[in-house]
């Protein structure tokens, strides 16, 4: 995982000094791309919208996420961004540091995450940069072991669909099987696991709930 964890390092930390912080310097296409999957994931507190919660967001970037949350009507939030850049992480906090709920830190592995209420990952996994599929998808099982054991109350992550249109699917890409992902978080995590695949992008996001677990 060490190997995937330092090339995303140094691709993210470029896309960033050549797009500064805006969604393309995460690798977005736009802001709308950026903005329908933080809905998706975001799905995961539905049902805790009006209550206290923290939330970590793994891959932060420099904190968009936080951003989103503030606009769209969540209030009673800690947020905690975890990132691999530490130039992103640097940009998060001169915009958004003196905010009382919001922390940002580098960090090496996604096990250095702090306990929190939920976890999200949000783009992490589409960009296997010339890893093979095996070692990508293995990247993307332990991280989720992670953040299902940093997480009290449920986390969501979204991942590029194989029902992706095969002519339109790049081979810098990572396409992964939906009902394989649905399968290992049902029987290792919790049996309260939901998927969307129909919000209009090539990709699909779980949330894994782990009330009464």
């Amino acid at each position: 995982m060490r190997p995937v964890l330092r090339h995303l390092d140094q691709y993210f930390s470029g896309k960033f000094r050549q797009y500064g912080a805006t969604p393309r310097g995460v690798d977005w296409k736009n802001k709308f791309a950026q903005v329908i999957r933080f809905k998706q994931v975001m799905k995961i507190v539905e049902l805790d919208v009006g209550k206290r919660f923290t939330l970590n967001d793994l891959g932060s970037g420099y904190g968009a996420m936080f951003d989103y949350l503030r606009q769209n009507g969540f209030e009673k939030f800690s947020y905690r961004g975890y990132d691999l850049s530490q130039e992103m992480v640097d940009e998060g906090r001169r915009l958004f540091g003196r905010a009382a709920n919001f922390r940002i830190q580098k960090i090496n592995h996604p096990r250095q995450m702090m306990p929190a209420d939920f976890a999200v990952a949000s783009g992490i996994f589409n960009n296997k940069n010339g890893f093979s599929n095996s070692m990508w998808q293995r990247y993307i099982l332990d991280t989720i072991d992670c953040m299902n054991a940093a997480s009290r109350r449920g986390f969501s992550f979204n991942v590029l669909s194989t029902y992706s249109d095969k002519e339109f699917r790049r081979s810098d890409l990572y396409y992964a099987e939906p009902l394989f992902f649905f399968d290992y978080c049902k029987r290792k995590f919790s049996p309260e696991v939901t998927m969307s695949h129909s919000y209009g992008l090539h990709e699909f996001t779980l949330m894994v709930y782990k009330r009464g677990v």
